[in-house]
């Protein structure tokens, strides 16, 4: 028995709060750069049930997330390909909660489930010491009362907001402060 791949949804800056608190925090005007991002493979789990979230046109969830950082500062003004400023970073762990022992107990139990992107993370950059991000992403595993789909297609569309919850989380930080104050 075999699941079907679901794909994440492409990544979208949100104009409202990440970009505009990123541009208030940069004070200075200071540009930076997005180094590599590199991950621990035996922390990452992409799986949902019998499915694999995938992204589109084969892209891996570092070049995901790198692309992700990359939107988000040039959306507020703080991104130059070219600046010796960089930040790194490397994904320590990913996995979806999206079962609950629950649902087979319990008739209709996935229209009110919750589901749960984990996503950590470590950045550094010059300067700065370096800093881990942990953050939970929780949200409804079915996109409302009448989803009768794929019980793994409302989690795959979910991975962008984890990922903006994680850039919010890591622009809060102390220590990414200090990277763009030096």
């Amino acid at each position: 028995m075999a699941g079907c791949a679901q794909t994440a949804t492409k990544y979208k800056t949100n104009l409202g709060s990440r970009t505009a608190e990123l541009a208030s925090i940069n004070e200075a005007s200071s540009k930076i750069s997005i180094g590599e991002i590199t991950r621990n493979s035996a922390g990452i789990d992409m799986s949902c049930r019998l499915s694999n979230i995938s992204f589109e046109n084969g892209e891996n969830v570092e070049t995901y997330i790198k692309n992700a950082l990359v939107e988000e500062f040039k959306s507020a003004g703080m991104y130059s390909q070219t600046s010796q400023k960089r930040l790194v970073g490397n994904i320590d762990h990913i996995h979806l909660d999206s079962f609950k022992s629950m649902e087979l107990l319990i008739p209709m139990a996935q229209l009110f489930a919750k589901a749960k992107w984990h996503i950590t993370m470590t950045f550094k950059g010059e300067g700065a010491d370096p800093f881990s991000i942990p953050v939970i992403y929780e949200f409804p595993l079915r996109d409302g009362v009448f989803d009768f789909g794929d019980p793994c297609d409302y989690p795959s569309r979910q991975f962008s907001s984890a990922v903006a919850n994680l850039i919010t989380t890591m622009s809060r930080h102390p220590k990414f402060y200090k990277f763009l104050s030096k």
